[in-house]
């Protein structure tokens, strides 16, 4: 998934697997010039809140890779906070 912001604007994502497996998914966020913001692997829920540093286009990248036989169905809810 791919979401173009602006710099200096608070972000908060959530990752939950509903169903599959044992309920885990790898989770990656990347800021536009590729550097890594986030990384965790293999859980079930995770949450992540960063003030964007540029402007452009971040990437929420998941994987099932550890997991190639068991399909999963993953929540997803990303916010921009606003004060």
């Amino acid at each position: 998934m791919h979401v173009s912001v602006h710099a200096s604007i608070v972000i908060m994502c959530c990752a939950q697997v509903i169903t599959g497996g044992n309920y885990d998914v790898d989770l990656e966020i990347m800021s536009p010039g590729k550097r890594v913001l986030y990384k965790d692997m293999k859980k079930q829920y995770d949450s992540f809140t960063w003030t964007t540093d540029i402007e452009g286009e971040y990437q929420f990248c998941f994987s099932n890779e550890f997991s190639t036989f068991t399909h999963k169905l993953v929540y997803f809810d990303f916010q921009v906070i606003t004060k």
